[in-house]
């Protein structure tokens, strides 16, 4: 299915910046540097983009029996444990540094993980269960010019925002 195969791109894509991050913040001694601060920020409004592509392929679920929409309950608590981790990643940057650098680090090893998990098992879980419910070609003829335009869209803003990702090592980062 080959929207499937651009939301695979946009996680790769996503990988490669949240393990940028993580390692901008290993060594990033006194406190999150301007520059991981705004990587931050950058993900998470990448994040919310990548979502919203999702929510338009996954909504199709809607209706199509219980199946069907215990795939969609999956995948919206997926979202939700995101969500909290984005919530303490947001306030621990509002914060002042002292108080807020004894759980950056932590939250940020801990933000990489759930990315990493909640990709893989979408992929290797959600996707395969999803192909087997919906007929993927009237899918893609739906949803692969948006999808499409979408991904050039989240790639051309993180790379907007963040522009030293993309230096000397190709399209993604």
């Amino acid at each position: 299915m080959r929207v499937l195969t651009i939301l695979a791109e946009e996680h790769l894509f996503l990988k490669r910046l949240i393990g940028r991050i993580q390692t901008e913040t290993e060594f990033e001694a006194e406190g999150p540097h301007q520059r991981v601060s705004g990587m931050l920020l950058t993900f998470w409004c990448a994040m919310k983009r990548h979502e919203e592509l999702e929510r338009l392929v996954f909504d199709g679920l809607i209706g199509l029996g219980p199946r069907a929409e215990s795939l969609l309950r999956e995948a919206r608590d997926e979202e939700l444990e995101l969500e909290a981790i984005r919530a303490d990643t947001l306030a621990a940057l509002r914060e002042p540094w002292t108080l807020a650098a004894p759980r950056f680090k932590p939250l940020v090893r801990q933000l990489a993980f759930h990315v990493r998990m909640h990709f893989s098992e979408e992929e290797s879980l959600l996707w395969p269960r999803f192909c087997r419910i919906f007929d993927s070609r009237s899918l893609d003829h739906m949803l692969e010019p948006r999808a499409r335009r979408q991904l050039k869209l989240l790639e051309s803003e993180v790379l907007e925002h963040v522009p030293f990702l993309s230096e000397n090592t190709g399209r993604y980062f």
